[in-house]
């Protein structure tokens, strides 16, 4: 999790590309299957996914209620956390590496 968001009605923290291919499948797979039931032409499909789909059938996936992308509520701490946590990470493994090659280094003066 890179950037993560909160819902708003369910309260619920995800990371913000997973939750927008969601809105965005949600809506496209509503049209699928309307294709499917009453065999839309694919231009009557795309005008109803721009006019009516779109908009209404974007949800929460937790309790399904109502949700649009600028809906979401950046979680800023949780994302500085990551962030820190990542870098401690990062930091770590080239502390460890720099001690690996200077273990090296030294056994072979040892050897010598």
């Amino acid at each position: 999790m890179k950037d993560p968001v909160t819902l708003p009605s369910s309260k619920v923290t995800v990371d913000r590309p997973v939750i927008i291919r969601h809105l965005l499948s949600d809506s496209v797979s509503t049209v699928m299957s309307l294709n499917y039931r009453y065999k839309l032409s694919f231009s009557a499909m795309l005008w109803y996914l721009a006019s009516v789909v779109y908009i209404i059938l974007q949800t929460d996936p937790f309790n399904r209620s109502h949700l649009t992308q600028d809906m979401l509520i950046p979680n800023t701490e949780l994302k500085l956390q990551i962030e820190e946590f990542v870098r401690s990470q990062q930091s770590r493994k080239r502390s460890a590496a720099v001690s690996e090659i200077g273990e090296a280094d030294g056994a072979d003066d040892m050897a010598e």
